[in-house]
């Protein structure tokens, strides 16, 4: 169970993550007719990309909520440290994302974007960790 939470939570950030990706396509695309198509899926996705944020915030709380009721806490365990790490991460991602949100310069667009692939790479080292 607290596994699966895991999981989940993984993927909701993998999704988020790959709008990157989409966004990317739009931009360096040279066929106009390819980025219109893909800035209208990217326009329908945004509506959901905060609310999948905050589903998947969720299931990482639990998850670690979850891990901690079951094996204590334990200074000592790589696992445990690297998970407080990585849920730093997500609430740092979380904060750029919603000052983001307030007003979209530049500058917060690429702190949101860099604070991403950092968390990513955190999140990657947690699971690593984990499995041995």
């Amino acid at each position: 169970m607290i596994q699966w939470l895991g999981y989940l939570a993984l993927v909701l950030i993998v999704f988020n993550g790959s709008f990157y990706v989409l966004f990317r396509i739009v931009r360096k695309s040279r066929n106009r007719k390819r980025q219109i198509r893909y800035a209208k899926i990217a326009k329908i996705l945004m509506r959901v990309h905060r609310k999948t944020a905050v589903v998947a915030a969720v299931f990482a709380t639990a998850h670690s909520m979850l891990a901690l009721y079951r094996h204590g806490v334990n200074p000592e365990s790589l696992t445990q440290l690297s998970g407080v790490l990585a849920m730093l991460a997500l609430i740092v991602l979380l904060s750029t994302g919603w000052i983001r949100n307030q007003k979209a310069t530049g500058r917060r667009k690429r702190s949101h974007r860099y604070t991403a692939f950092g968390a990513l790479l955190v999140i990657g080292l947690h699971i690593l960790i984990s499995l041995y």
